[in-house]
C-alpha cells in the first residue's frame, strides 16, 4: 500500500483498506525515514519541515491511526489467532546522541523515542506493545546516499565515510544488515517471544 505518510487521509485509507481486506491489524512497523546530511547552519525551514513531515509527524499519525484500530479490536474481542498486537518504531542511535551533520534528523529520532514511550504507556493495559529500535549504520540505499554526500564533503573515496564511521562507532566493525539484523529484532518484538517487552 504505497502511502504518503505525511497525509493523514492517506494513512486512514491505508488502515481502512487493510481492515477491509484482512479484518484486523496485528502489527505496525513504522520504518519510513528520510535524511539529507548537512551542517546545522545549512538546515533551512523547508528542509526541517520536509524531514519532520516523514520522520516525526508521519510516524506519529501512522501509530495513532493503527493504535485506534488495535484498541477497537481488543474492545470488541476480535480474536486474530496472532500474538498480541505490536507496534515497532524505527528510531536511531542519532535519537540517543546528536550528530553534527544531522541535527534535524537527531531531533526527529529523539521525538520517536518519546512518542514510543508515551504510546507504550497508553496501550500496554490493553496488551498492545510498543517498542523502538535504534539502529546505527545499516546497509540501505539511504546510507549509500549519506556515504556519497559525506565522502565528497570530506574528500574520501566512495565508501570511505561508511568505512570511517563503522570503524569509529561500531564495535563489531560492520554495518547492520537490514533484513538479518534489524528485521530479526522486529520479528522478535512482534512474535510470541516478545509480548512482555514494551517501552524499550
Amino acid at each position: 500500500y504505497p502511502v504518503d505518510i505525511g497525509d493523514g487521509d492517506q494513512i486512514q485509507t491505508m488502515v481502512d483498506t487493510v481492515v477491509q481486506q484482512y479484518g484486523h491489524v496485528d502489527i505496525l512497523v513504522n520504518n519510513a525515514g528520510v535524511l539529507h546530511t548537512m551542517p546545522l547552519d545549512e538546515i533551512t525551514p523547508e528542509e526541517w519541515d520536509w524531514l519532520q513531515r516523514v520522520n516525526q509527524r508521519g510516524l506519529f499519525f501512522c501509530l495513532q491511526r493503527v493504535a485506534v484500530q488495535m484498541r477497537k479490536q481488543v474492545e470488541e474481542g476480535i480474536s486474530t489467532g496472532m500474538p498480541p498486537a505490536s507496534i515497532v518504531n524505527l528510531s536511531s542511535v542519532a535519537g540517543r546522541s546528536g550528530r553534527p551533520f544531522a541535527a534535524h534528523y537527531s531531533a526527529a529520532k529523539w521525538a520517536v523515542i518519546s512518542i514510543t514511550q508515551s504510546a507504550a504507556e497508553w496501550l500496554a493495559p490493553m496488551g498492545i506493545t510498543v517498542n523502538a529500535i535504534c539502529p546505527g549504520i545499516v546497509e540501505t540505499p539511504m546510507w549509500e546516499d549519506i556515504d556519497r554526500i559525506q565522502s565528497e564533503r570530506f574528500g574520501l573515496e566512495p565508501g570511505g565515510w561508511i568505512e570511517k564511521s563503522v570503524n569509529e562507532l561500531v564495535p563489531l566493525r560492520r554495518a547492520a544488515r537490514a533484513a538479518e539484523d534489524i528485521g530479526a529484532a522486529v520479528t522478535f518484538l512482534c512474535s510470541d517471544d516478545g509480548p512482555y517487552v514494551a517501552w524499550r
